[in-house]
């Protein structure tokens, strides 16, 4: 057996169906790192020796997993192939992050000379995780007539990976506000959503305004998840406006 190949780095993205494969894989052997795409799985062995012989027929098994959670056998190996799956569910990055699975090799059909390789599974993130808002409810004042008026900031939280995709949130006024009032977007880190008037507020038509605003993902939801909304009112200050003088 080429007893070179010691440490396999292994990308697999959480949440992924029990029975799929990581198609990439980094291999580091005596010889240095090279890259190889795979389409059937990640293969841990290969053999120098005659091939189609007794003594270049690999069998394989799983010794061990690092962490043993949420369970002791997320990942099988075909003996015959050496190719690893995961077999259960439970791939979670916000939770275990990265696995180390050692894995026996030997010839002779598994009765010869043997080795074990080391693969370094580290779990890449989804959009698994949605934005919610630190507070339910915003309360704000603003004085009418004025345009582009900063009116309140909102903050959300995301478990998943920071300044990804994923993590970054984007804001929707989806009730309270026919006229176009009011101006909605992100702020420059990604979880803060700024309300701005649109047009000046006429404290005399309108004395108050309450808006519903929900917030989302730059990306899709990878599971279905609940979209969070807030409540924010408006109160419109009132503004002593010169007379206007009839004829």
């Amino acid at each position: 057996m080429d007893r070179k190949i010691s440490v396999f780095y292994v990308y697999w993205m959480e949440n992924m169906w029990p029975g799929t494969w990581c198609l990439f894989c980094t291999l580091k052997t005596g010889d240095g790192l090279r890259r190889r795409k795979r389409d059937q799985g990640i293969t841990v062995g290969t053999d120098d020796d005659e091939p189609n012989s007794a003594n270049s027929d690999i069998r394989y098994r799983i010794l061990s997993q690092t962490p043993q959670l949420p369970s002791d056998n997320l990942f099988v190996i075909n003996p015959v192939t050496g190719v690893i799956r995961v077999n259960d569910g439970g791939l979670d990055r916000e939770k275990y992050p990265k696995y180390t699975l050692v894995v026996h090799t030997a010839d002779m059909e598994g009765e010869g000379l043997s080795g074990e390789a080391k693969v370094i599974l580290t779990v890449t993130d989804s959009n698994d995780n949605a934005p919610t808002f630190t507070q339910s409810s915003y309360e704000a004042t603003v004085a009418e007539n004025k345009v582009d008026a900063v009116v309140i900031t909102m903050s959300v939280i995301d478990s998943d990976e920071p300044h990804s995709p994923a993590w970054n949130a984007k804001f929707k006024i989806v009730d309270g506000d026919p006229g176009g009032q009011f101006n909605v977007t992100t702020g420059q880190n990604k979880h803060d959503g700024i309300i701005t008037t649109a047009k000046g507020l006429d404290f005399e038509k309108s004395s108050k305004h309450t808006l519903l605003v929900a917030v989302e993902n730059e990306v899709p939801f990878a599971t279905p998840l609940p979209t969070a909304t807030a409540t924010v009112v408006v109160n419109v200050q009132d503004v002593n406006e010169a007379p206007i003088l009839g004829l």
